[in-house]
């Protein structure tokens, strides 16, 4: 099993293929982390720009 494994990551295609899951895993882990159960990182983002969006609107004197 081992060995079929080496050879697979030493084989180009077998190599990309890799690569190609890394990414999709990590495209994975921050859709959890954005979209989770509790949606902590959603939350703090959405938090940040509302107030970015509060400084613009006094700054520009178009806020109510």
């Amino acid at each position: 099993m081992l060995n079929m494994l080496l050879a697979f990551w030493r084989d180009e295609d077998g190599n990309e293929l890799v690569t190609w899951l890394v990414i999709a895993a990590l495209v994975v882990a921050i859709a959890v982390a954005v979209f989770g159960a509790d949606g902590t990182l959603q939350t703090a983002l959405s938090g940040a720009v509302t107030y970015i969006q509060g400084v613009i609107d006094g700054v520009s004197g178009t806020g109510t």
